[in-house]
């Protein structure tokens, strides 16, 4: 399956071929537009976890006609992706803020990196808790490279900053 075309399905139909090799034994031809083992297209998946982004699973895929779970899958897919391909050097300039998920005070920290204009992580809730354990996956060193840290004037993030990044100059927005 793959991206739909002005409302119409697209399939794309392909044989491939299987070879023999004398070390691996049988293999098949690898289609580098298919996800392995799956049944969807690479284009699908990124373009039905884009959606997602302004719209619920249910939503997209009511859209695109396609199952509850196909959108879920490909968002899965996504998201794997996104996190064996995130940057590993340190961040140097980095953004701390909380983001309302829903009604009645529930909330996301947000951690990005300002210089590449990117989310580093997402934490559950805004407490101190949440942002030590940013700081307890990532670890001491890649703290020790944070050369500014900006954030609002929350007084849970700028102790946590200021325990885990002290060298870090702290810029409040």
């Amino acid at each position: 399956r793959h991206v739909p075309l002005y409302g119409i399905g697209v399939f794309l139909e392909y044989r491939p071929r299987r070879v023999v090799c004398r070390t691996c034994g049988v293999r098949t031809e690898e289609m580098p537009w298919a996800l392995p083992k799956g049944r969807l297209s690479k284009a699908l998946v990124a373009f039905l976890a884009s959606w997602t982004k302004v719209l619920s699973l249910a939503e997209t895929a009511k859209r695109f006609r396609v199952s509850w779970n196909t959108v879920h899958r490909a968002v899965q897919v996504a998201v794997k992706y996104g996190l064996e391909h995130r940057p590993s050097t340190p961040v140097r300039v980095m953004g701390v803020d909380e983001v309302s998920r829903r009604k009645r005070h529930v909330y996301l920290t947000v951690v990005y990196d300002l210089e590449q204009g990117h989310v580093v992580w997402v934490g559950e809730g805004r407490e101190e808790k949440t942002l030590r354990s940013f700081f307890e996956e990532w670890g001491e060193e890649w703290a020790s490279e944070i050369e500014l840290a900006c954030c609002d004037m929350w007084r849970p993030y700028i102790k946590v900053l200021e325990e885990k990044a002290p060298q870090a100059e702290l810029v409040f927005d």
